[in-house]
């Protein structure tokens, strides 16, 4: 699954700013603590660590096999070699409540609009 550049995209400045109004932290702290917890998560998967979040989700890293791609317009051949790959698996919870979300172009769509009548 490839991931969609979302214009809606929080980013971490909003999100030290909700941390702000949720607790007695100024901005200034409050956006240290956000980036230092991001750091540490990428501090373990550097050593080869997994990091768990409780009731949220786990961040790991995967071996990618090594391949071969051919570049039809220049009848080159690259090899992209073995590496590792950050990936995050969602508990069931969390997967469950992110999927209650209503997609709103899925809610006026009947499977006649997809495939035509015949």
């Amino acid at each position: 699954m490839q991931y969609e550049k979302q214009e809606n995209a929080v980013v971490l400045r909003e999100i030290a700013r909700e941390l702000t109004n949720r607790s007695d932290l100024n901005l200034v702290t409050a956006y240290k603590y956000s980036k230092e917890i991001f750091d540490i998560i990428k501090e373990h998967l550097y050593n080869k660590t997994a990091v768990r979040v409780p009731r949220f989700g786990v961040f790991y890293l995967m071996t990618a096999r090594g391949k071969l791609f051919h570049i039809p317009s220049t009848g080159e051949t690259i090899y992209k070699p073995t590496r590792l790959v950050p990936k995050f698996k969602p508990y069931r919870k969390f997967k469950e409540q992110v999927s209650d979300i209503p997609v709103p172009d899925a809610q006026n769509t009947s499977t006649d609009d997809l495939f035509g009548d015949e």
